[in-house]
């Protein structure tokens, strides 16, 4: 588990637990008993053609004195066989959220969980959160990147780095084996570095 992780929740199958680590930047907003919640699906409800629209992220929360309205779009997603990975914003605010696909292609379970970037107004690369579903580092992590970049690399102490899906301001990288990253790299369209995250230790969340 990251140092950071902020919550812990029970897995969607008993093969493993939820490690959920957010932001420390800004505001959380524990909007149920858990940082992250995962949402009861219908069984034999079909895996949805835009996965987004089963990430039913708040429309309001009531925190330190005042409410926070939403209108949560997506920025940055990940597909793959066994599910979605995707990124939305509202304003400062970001909701990850994981929709799980079943072997019979239908919708298994949504994972989701809110943080923020309010009082972080950097327009740099960032580490901003992420997802662990095991104890030996994160599965899925994302950030912001700096403007100019088309194209994100994600470094676990590997021969070879991760390429992250970049769109809308953010990067999404969903590991192939759990990982504590220990170098990010922005690069323009031309390949050229704009900034570089690193640390041989692990970088953290926030950072």
């Amino acid at each position: 588990m990251t140092a950071n992780a902020s919550g812990v929740l029970q897995a969607r199958t008993p093969r493993r637990r939820l490690f959920v680590a957010l932001v420390g930047m800004g505001v959380l907003l524990v909007l149920a008993s858990q940082i992250a919640r995962q949402t009861p699906v219908r069984a034999g409800l079909p895996f949805p053609s835009v996965p987004a629209t089963a990430c039913q992220g708040p429309g309001s929360a009531y925190k330190a004195g005042q409410t926070l309205t939403f209108d949560w779009h997506p920025a940055v997603e990940i597909d793959r066989p066994q599910g979605s990975v995707i990124v939305l914003v509202s304003g400062p605010d970001v909701q990850m959220c994981v929709v799980y696909r079943s072997m019979d292609d239908s919708m298994e379970s949504v994972v989701s969980g809110i943080g923020g970037n309010r009082g972080d107004t950097r327009s740099g690369l960032t580490l901003d959160s992420g997802m662990d579903f095991t104890t030996e580092g994160s599965d899925i992590i994302y950030g912001r990147v700096p403007p100019g970049t088309s194209r994100v690399t994600v470094s676990v102490g590997n021969p070879s780095d991760e390429v992250a899906t970049v769109a809308n301001g953010y990067w999404l990288v969903w590991l192939a084996v759990p990982a504590t990253p220990v170098g990010i790299d922005a690069f323009d369209a031309g390949g050229h570095l704009l900034q570089r995250l690193e640390d041989p230790n692990g970088l953290q969340f926030g950072g």
